[in-house]
């Protein structure tokens, strides 16, 4: 059965032999950029097309220009992350890049003279989107086109070999995502969802109690659903990698020169089967999301008295936390693209 063009852009399936060849070219390559992380690439873009709209020379064949180039880009950087893993010797055996979605190389879907091939269309495209923002809108944009074209070129081999990967990550989304994107999502989202389950809260109940008041109450029953999204996004690492730390061991004997515990296994890994984690995750979100809807009828109870006038109170607050446990539920559903540091000599 052939791959869906929505299977591409929302997730990373396993793709079989048989299924590659029945599957379009345009849809194979989006599994070859693997698609579906491109989201945070055009949203970067869509947030930097927002912030620049009001200025009298926005344009949106510009916007709309940079946009593209930004996603053949990053669709480009990991079709040459993968060719260069692979030929290195990093993308094998049970590595955590083979665990989360095909790799079109170790999988034995494309040559690396066809990666290559994908990898230098993809590039090329996304170089002439640059080229002609640079010439015709301003020439001062070659900097940051020259600054991402080293970073997209270097950011696999050798800059993650010297730990200097992330930083080039930083340098590329840190200013949107500390500043704008982290403003936004951190604090005024939140701050707003939480005041208007306190305005809501204190009209139903008719405590007559400002908004930090009424928070100050009943804001500890958000705590349970959040502590339950905590446990599962940890939990989920560990399970998955907490092995690790034998080979990480053994590593670190051999460079001293005491290889007592053999050569380092860089096999071992998880600590479960796979199928066992989504299960476990949602297990300990939903026990938060329970306790948070138990914590908010005790306060509304406290506050406002039994019956009706408690669910009454604390319905905005359950509301409030039901929503919490779904955009967790919809973030744990998300490709997880774990990207490890350089293994084994």
């Amino acid at each position: 059965m052939k791959i869906s063009l929505v299977q591409a852009l929302t997730a990373m399936p396993r793709v079989s032999p048989s299924a590659w060849r029945a599957t379009p070219l345009g849809v194979r390559w989006l599994i070859s950029a693997r698609a579906s992380v491109l989201v945070m690439t055009f949203t970067a873009a869509a947030f930097g097309g927002l912030l620049t709209i009001g200025d009298a020379a926005w344009s949106l064949t510009a916007w709309a220009l940079c946009t593209a180039g930004l996603l053949l880009a990053h669709a480009a950087n990991n079709q040459l992350n993968d060719l260069t893993d692979s030929i290195r010797g990093i993308d094998e055996g049970n590595y955590f890049r083979l665990r989360y979605g095909a790799h079109v190389l170790e999988d034995g879907l494309l040559s690396r003279r066809a990666l290559i091939l994908y990898m230098c269309v993809t590039g090329g495209l996304a170089a002439l989107c640059g080229v002609y923002l640079v010439v015709t809108v301003s020439t001062g944009l070659i900097v940051p086109f020259l600054l991402g074209s080293l970073l997209l070129l270097f950011y696999t081999w050798p800059l993650k070999q010297w730990g200097l990967g992330e930083l080039a990550v930083l340098l590329v989304w840190g200013p949107l995502m500390v500043g704008f994107l982290f403003v936004a999502g951190m604090i005024v989202v939140p701050a707003g969802l939480v005041a208007a389950a306190a305005v809501t809260s204190a009209s139903l109940s008719r405590s007559g109690r400002s908004v930090m008041e009424e928070v100050s109450r009943y804001g500890w029953a958000l705590v349970p659903v959040g502590f339950g999204m905590w446990v599962a996004h940890y939990l989920y690492h560990f399970l998955i990698g907490g092995l690790a730390i034998i080979p990480a061991t053994q590593e670190y004997l051999v460079d001293l020169g005491v290889p007592l515990l053999r050569a380092p296994a860089w096999t071992l890994g998880p600590i479960l089967p796979d199928s066992w984690l989504l299960p476990l995750e949602l297990f300990f979100l939903e026990l938060g999301l329970l306790v948070s809807l138990v914590v908010a009828h005790r306060i509304g109870q406290r506050e406002s008295g039994p019956g009706l006038r408690a669910v009454r109170a604390a319905l905005p607050w359950g509301v409030l936390a039901v929503a919490l446990s779904v955009a967790g539920v919809w973030l744990l559903l998300q490709p997880m693209e774990m990207r490890g540091t350089i293994m084994g000599g």
